[in-house]
């Protein structure tokens, strides 16, 4: 008889849902999970590229670390060959690798953010020095300078390239 006067005693214990479930997710987690991966595809492609595209001044700063350094009129063959070589690699036109004495200084002080050390520096000495018996110039500041443009030129600087 109390149950019927409790009207609360008849009604049921509650009943929770199941748990939802972890796996499958649902399709807006496709389409994040899909974004990030295309994503994570680009950044991997442009840092390739990247790579890629600036892996020459490795191989140059080798080369050059390797010029023989005893005949002094022999190196600076060897280091304006190498300039050029680099500047092939970096991608510019052929009307560049055809410069030579002042021409070619300033196209190196315009691919060094226009700073003068090729025209009126050290590396001036490159535009006469291959063709003379004897030259006399600091060649530590010349190598130094050369590592400096191979590291640091920027071939949209010049015209030219």
């Amino acid at each position: 008889m109390m149950n019927a006067q409790d009207p609360l005693a008849q009604l049921r214990d509650i009943h929770l849902p199941p748990a939802v479930a972890f796996w499958p997710p649902a399709p807006g987690w496709w389409l994040v999970a899909l974004i990030v991966l295309l994503a994570l595809l680009a950044a991997g492609l442009w840092l390739r590229r990247w790579h890629t595209a600036r892996r020459y001044r490795g191989f140059a700063l080798t080369a050059l670390n390797r010029l023989e350094q005893n005949n002094r009129s022999h190196y600076l063959q060897q280091l304006n060959s190498l300039l050029k070589q680099t500047v092939i690699a970096a991608g510019c036109e052929r009307p560049v690798v055809s410069l030579s004495g002042e021409p070619w200084l300033r196209f190196l002080d315009q691919t060094l953010d226009g700073e003068q050390q090729f025209s009126s520096g050290v590396g001036a000495v490159l535009a006469s020095g291959p063709y003379a018996a004897q030259t006399d110039y600091d060649q530590e500041a010349l190598h130094a300078l050369a590592q400096r443009w191979i590291k640091h030129h920027n071939k949209s600087l010049a015209a030219p390239c």
